[in-house]
């Protein structure tokens, strides 16, 4: 993918990176081998010629999301071959140092609706609950569940094992399209982002949630090019979380337009707005199916989310502001330390290569996620699904552009990852939780065997997994 930097096209010296593709044949035309190379690309240059080769008859295409790129004839200039932007080997190592990262910072622990999402995946078909309506809002998460229930993993041990992989597996495969589509430099630097961000915390420390799924599915969501991955991801959304899943699609809406950098600014809008159109349908088609679903099985959901708004604004209110320097500092956890040198970039290098538009439309968004979040309990981990997307598009706008390139270095990013060894992992829903207060030597032995200290002859898990909280599980308010 061309990482192009259009605040850079009078730069001195060429400074991005062309993903291309080389077909030589008899005059530019079918047949013969194809070459991958990453070349130096200025704007305005032609996308003709080959590293240190003269060849008339060269045609170089580039696949992008939206179709091929090819130019052919004789070369008017002949572009220096780079470091190639498929870098796997040290792509992995960075990713298996954020991910020893990301367990020491955040360790590990299990919902304490552990067991309610194993019954449903257990009963699927059925109401698993009675006549008890606490937990029958969970019905509608129903992407986990059916995975869990294809690959047998439906005992609550079973279930949050599957879903520690669920998270990182997906979040691998947002980092590889992103190394496809813009390089590696923006696949290392959301590399990194992930290890340290809310979202992977809330989902280590809530294993059971459907977080292991959301948070991938938002990240991908601003990424990936295809309009059908583009539909076929919003379907899943809309499957495992469809009440977050309206204000992921509208982020992420909003993100790929600020990463769009086809002319002109209304086209992008554009293309925005048919992004969100498309994902927006998909959502409605997952929920469907979900509706689908509950009515087939007559099953009626007694305690939606919904009533959560009859709690009253005062409530809301006093359960904010029980922790609320805790509560801003885990919206964004270490990520604060990158908000503020971007900042500082804004403000000291206005013009120097530094898309100040566009960062400020991501602020903005960013700004307007908390509006949803305040009116929820658990806090943090509702933001940090909403906000999925805005980290895709932080990583890429970190890469993209020469002025803010420095914070996507290696040097930078080991940075990052230093801090994020010695400060903890927390989440807040109402009061404070921290990755210390967490015996993660309790729960290995449990997502092994299913063993643990609390288990007694007829209680499962969920007693046990609220002990390390002294706050009271979120559930909707009665009718």
């Amino acid at each position: 993918m061309v990482e192009r930097d259009r605040e850079d096209e009078d730069a001195a010296e060429p400074v991005e990176c062309l993903d291309v593709r080389e077909r030589r044949g008899p005059g530019g035309g079918g047949g013969g081998d194809h070459v991958r190379g990453c070349y130096r690309w200025r704007r305005g240059s032609p996308v003709t010629g080959s590293a240190g080769v003269s060849d008339p008859g060269s045609t170089f295409a580039r696949m992008t999301g939206t179709g091929v790129l090819a130019t052919s004839g004789p070369p008017r200039r002949v572009l220096r071959r780079v470091v190639p932007t498929s870098d796997p080997a040290r792509l992995v190592l960075w990713g298996l140092a954020s991910l020893a990262v990301a367990l020491v910072h955040n360790r590990l622990w299990a919902t304490p609706n552990l067991s309610y999402f194993a019954a449903i995946t257990q009963r699927l078909g059925e109401r698993p609950f009675g006549d008890e309506p606490g937990a029958d809002y969970l019905l509608t998460n129903l992407g986990l569940p059916s995975l869990a229930r294809l690959l047998g993993q439906t005992a609550p041990h079973e279930y949050a094992r599957l879903h520690l992989v669920v998270l990182v597996v997906g979040l691998a495969a947002c980092v590889a399209v992103a190394q496809r589509r813009y390089g590696y430099r923006t696949a290392r630097t959301l590399t990194v982002l992930l290890a340290v961000a809310p979202g992977v915390t809330v989902s280590m420390q809530w294993l059971g949630q459907p977080d292991a799924l959301t948070f991938p599915l938002g990240v991908a969501l601003a990424l990936v090019g295809r309009r059908a991955s583009l539909v076929l991801l919003a379907v899943l959304l809309g499957l495992t979380h469809p009440e977050q899943a309206v204000f992921i699609v509208v982020a992420a809406a909003v993100v790929r337009g600020v990463l769009d950098e086809g002319p002109p600014v209304r086209d992008a809008a554009r293309r925005a707005g048919t992004d969100l159109v498309e994902m927006a349908g998909g959502v409605v088609v997952g929920r469907l199916v979900t509706e689908v679903y509950l009515r087939a099985s007559d099953i009626t959901i007694l305690r939606p989310r919904s009533q959560l708004l009859r709690q009253g604004l005062d409530d809301f209110l006093d359960h904010h502001l029980q922790e609320p320097a805790p509560l801003l500092y885990l919206l964004w956890g270490p990520l604060w330390l990158l908000v503020a040198a971007v900042v500082v970039v804004l403000l000291l290098r206005r013009g120097a290569g530094v898309p100040v538009r566009r960062w400020v439309v991501l602020g903005v968004l960013a700004l307007g996620l908390l509006a949803p979040v305040a009116v929820t309990l658990d806090e943090t981990r509702v933001y940090a699904m909403l906000t999925a997307p805005v980290l895709a598009g932080a990583a890429v706008l970190l890469a993209r552009h020469r002025g803010t390139r420095a914070l996507a270095s290696a040097r930078a990013a080991a940075v990052l990852l230093v801090v994020a060894l010695v400060v903890p992992g927390g989440f807040t829903a109402g009061t404070s939780t921290w990755s210390w207060e967490l015996p993660v030597g309790d729960l290995v032995p449990f997502l092994v065997d299913g063993e643990h200290p609390g288990r007694d002859a007829t209680a499962g898990p969920d007693g046990w997994l609220m002990t390390p909280f002294d706050f009271v599980i979120p559930l909707p308010a009665q009718g």
